[in-house]
């Protein structure tokens, strides 16, 4: 494994919540929608990278299905 995937994900994650402020200042519900659907992935991601860094056994089912659950809630294909 990278061990730079799990720390640039999680400098990400925090890093699209940064701006999330003003957005709900200026009431802009697509850019917090955006930045909090880019942190929840990139969080589900850096623990995915940590979960599974050396081995493809599966160690932690419950994580599976929560990963499961963000990644078809999320994507386009879902929505229509």
């Amino acid at each position: 494994m990278y061990p730079e995937i799990p720390i640039l994900s999680f400098i990400s994650a925090a890093l699209s919540l940064v701006p999330l402020v003003w957005y709900l200042h200026a009431r802009n519900i697509a850019a917090v929608a955006i930045g909090i659907w880019l942190s929840v992935a990139n969080l589900a991601y850096a623990v995915d990278a940590l979960v599974w860094a050396e081995h493809t056994d599966v160690t932690a089912s419950v994580w599976c299905d929560i990963c499961k659950f963000i990644s078809n809630t999320f994507t386009a294909h879902r929505l229509f």
